[in-house]
């Protein structure tokens, strides 16, 4: 039988998560509206949480990036392991090429304004080396079944992703749209298989003038 107390416990621990669920969300926006500079107070009232619940739960700037960081990693890391969960090698690495993609792309204006907050520090190689765990099993096992040149390394895999994500940056009409995504991220797989026969490319090329 659940007990009065018990009940309440869980209502208490399901608000403190749609709590922290509104605060990396609004902080998330925050930070890339508005750089590196936006203090906590606005994300607070972006997030309709007391000043007091976000100090609590992430007493200073650097605590509260770096939850919006590692729980945006988290959401990567859950779609890497789904795909090297997926019986073909080729589509796995494809769908983990995909998602990544489209995850850099709906958070890059944050990660622009965060780059040189995070590059290069020991946490921010911790994640990499996370990555990359979860990325060599999915290139071994393409290369194993021959959908993957020999030569690939999983160390690769970031850059590729990088390359892909940055195309969005200079268009004069801003992101790319998914049709036009998907193009492009075929030609640059086609890049990571090994030499033989090519699939048409989808779509048409991406036309910044009409």
């Amino acid at each position: 039988m659940t007990t009065p107390e018990a009940s309440t416990t869980r209502a208490l621990r399901a608000d403190a998560a749609r709590n922290l669920d509104r605060i990396v969300q609004a902080a998330r926006e925050v930070f890339a509206e508005r750089g590196m500079e936006a203090g906590m107070d606005e994300v607070a009232r972006r997030a309709g949480v007391g000043k007091g619940t976000l100090y609590r739960r992430f007493p200073s700037k650097d605590d509260l990036m770096w939850a919006v960081v590692e729980h945006t990693f988290a959401e990567l890391l859950e779609q890497t392991r789904q795909a090297a969960d997926h019986p073909d090698p080729a589509v796995g690495l494809r769908d983990f090429l995909a998602a990544a993609l489209e995850l850099q792309a709906r958070h890059q204006a944050f990660f622009e304004s965060a780059a040189e907050w995070f590059a290069g520090t020991a946490r921010s190689r911790e994640l990499h080396e996370q990555l990359l765990e979860v990325t060599g099993p999915l290139v071994r096992r393409g290369q194993a079944a021959g959908a993957v040149r020999g030569d690939l390394r999983a160390e690769d895999l970031p850059i590729v992703v990088h390359m892909l994500a940055s195309v969005t940056q200079p268009l004069p009409k801003g992101d790319l749209s998914p049709k036009a995504r998907e193009r492009y991220l075929a030609l640059m797989f086609d890049a990571l298989r090994p030499a033989g026969p090519r699939e048409p490319l989808p779509g048409e090329p991406y036309d910044p003038y009409c």
